[in-house]
């Protein structure tokens, strides 16, 4: 039981840091065209 949860938590937290990373990517990628445009 104990590592069912464990198991979980590591999922929960590498989803937690796909949708962080992509949406720093994200925000990264529209300051950059921001700068281009100007």
């Amino acid at each position: 039981m104990i590592r069912l949860t464990i198991v979980m938590m590591i999922k929960v937290i590498t989803i937690i840091g796909i949708i962080h990373v992509y949406i720093l990517n994200s925000q990264l990628n529209y300051s950059k065209i921001e700068t281009q445009t100007k």
